[in-house]
């Protein structure tokens, strides 16, 4: 059983794209997945499964609210690679955030 942690975007922002955490999780539990927990409104999601694709969250969001939104499917591991090799002090921090995205970013120092 793997670990995935699903992070969506743009959803539940301004009345658009209204995804309640109560109705996603129950699609992913009909999806298959175990243990699924949601985080306030932000679409983050803790679940566990055999196996998980962008594509497959997409796809059944799409096909029960009408919608596809972008998502982001990480392993535990890659979670926990992105928290070990945070470069700044969090020991002395308040909050440590975390940001991904699904493109390197580009620096422009012009």
């Amino acid at each position: 059983m793997n670990t995935y942690i699903v992070l969506f975007r743009g959803i539940n922002v301004g009345g658009r794209n209204i995804l309640p955490m109560k109705e996603l999780a129950s699609l992913l539990v009909d999806m298959g997945f175990i243990d699924v927990k949601t985080y306030i409104q932000s679409g983050n999601v803790l679940m566990k499964g055999k196996s998980a694709s962008e594509d497959l969250v997409k796809n059944a969001v799409k096909t029960r609210f009408g919608f596809q939104p972008e998502v982001m499917l990480l392993t535990r591991k890659d979670f926990e690679a992105a928290v070990r090799n945070n470069p700044f002090d969090v020991e002395n921090g308040k909050e440590v955030h975390l940001y991904f995205t699904s493109t390197p970013p580009v620096l422009n120092l012009d």
